[in-house]
């Protein structure tokens, strides 16, 4: 019940922005329509400067809160790094999302479409401010399907997808909308401020007020969001078990540490010096992340995963918070389903994403993704050891 006000006063704070949107642009208008018919009259003996001025001045806030409204009411544009995937491309991957929503009890995604996230989610580009069904889109970060266990990539679809059984997509395409565009229009009035002098003259109450009201919008839709995170959790549990979805957690945010330093101390610094990079930086990524020296940190890294605190701005709770709640959750019966096969899609689809990844003016020569990685080994020794060399030359 507190969850179920806490969405409808979200919601209502957002149809009361509208409203005193709607209100500032037709008293705007009023005000600066009325100085002009007062200064076209005979009997006008000097023009209405002041109210002409102040309605310049507020031109930029009104139009920047109008730019919000619009950003938050349409849905959110397709993501131009993202690479659809075919049923015929991975039909594995397909028929176990239709099955898990099935368990779920909810409609399939009419798309997958893969990320170089290490993350995943999905999106409901419904009306209505997502208040009706729309059309569903799985994304569904590629180098979770490279690091993932079978059962615990399963564990993460379903959890994906109990957000749909739950209708979680929608309140959280309005929150989502209706936090953006709060901050854009503070941001948009903070332009004009810093470009118009005489504006800023006249935006300090209008950000104080928008400060405030996204506070509070935010204060009422995160509870909401993780609570509904939670119940994707459970079930997620329901259907491939409190274990499946704890590794599954524990493991993203390892492989999230993993793969940002793939990226920044692996693929860049070759790119850099070499002006190569692999045509599959998901195949060697995954190579890489199953060698013997990298359990030890990987394991690391899910430790401080755990102990990490939630991000005030963050939908989803703490990690630790999550753990907890699995583990109260009856754990299943080892044996009771048969081990879930691997999941891939065809290796184009890497490719066509590490073109997406690694695009660019200097995007680089693309070679095979082994070749890199020997490439890479090379590399690293030659610049390990010239240092020694060049300290052995100096002893001679």
């Amino acid at each position: 019940m507190i969850a179920t006000a806490r969405a409808l006063l979200a919601l209502a704070l957002l149809a009361v922005f509208y409203a005193l949107v709607a209100a500032m642009v037709l008293l705007w208008a009023a005000f600066l329509v009325a100085a002009l018919w007062t200064a076209g009259t005979p009997e006008a003996t000097t023009p209405p400067t002041t109210v002409v001025t102040a309605c310049a001045a507020f031109a930029p806030i009104v139009f920047g809160m109008v730019w919000a409204v619009i950003r938050t009411a349409r849905p959110a544009a397709p993501r131009e790094d993202a690479v659809p995937v075919t049923r015929r491309g991975a039909p594995e991957l397909w028929r176990t999302v239709e099955e898990l929503a099935l368990d779920v009890g909810t409609r399939p995604p009419g798309h997958i479409k893969l990320t170089a996230e290490v993350n995943a989610s999905v999106t409901e580009d419904a009306p209505l401010l997502g208040l009706a069904p729309g059309r569903r889109v799985l994304y569904l970060g590629l180098p979770l399907l490279a690091g993932l266990s079978p059962a615990e990539l399963r564990a993460v679809l379903a959890h994906e997808l109990g957000h749909f059984s739950g209708r979680h997509s929608r309140f959280g395409a309005v929150a989502h909308r209706g936090a953006a565009g709060l901050v854009a229009a503070r941001q948009a009035i903070q332009d004009a401020s810093a470009a118009n002098d005489l504006v800023r003259l006249y935006a300090g109450v209008p950000l104080l007020l928008l400060g405030l009201y996204t506070h509070v919008f935010r204060w009422l839709t995160r509870p909401v969001r993780r609570r509904q995170e939670l119940e994707a959790d459970r079930e997620a549990a329901r259907v491939a078990g409190p274990g499946a979805v704890a590794d599954a957690l524990c493991s993203t945010a390892a492989l999230e540490a993993a793969w940002q330093e793939f990226l920044v101390d692996f693929l860049a610094p070759m790119r850099r010096a070499t002006g190569r990079i692999p045509d599959d930086p998901f195949r060697a990524f995954a190579h890489m992340a199953e060698a013997p020296e990298l359990r030890e940190p990987m394991a690391a890294s899910r430790a401080r995963a755990v102990e990490r605190p939630a991000d005030p701005d963050d939908a989803h709770p703490a990690l630790a918070v999550r753990l907890e709640r699995l583990s109260r959750l009856p754990a299943r019966e080892p044996g009771a389903e048969p081990s879930p096969e691997p999941l891939s899609v065809q290796p184009r689809y890497a490719v066509a994403l590490g073109r997406v990844l690694l695009s660019g003016r200097d995007a680089g020569a693309r070679v095979p993704w082994r070749d890199w990685l020997t490439e890479l080994a090379e590399h690293r020794a030659t610049r390990i050891l010239t240092p020694l060399a060049e300290a052995v030359r100096g002893v001679e």
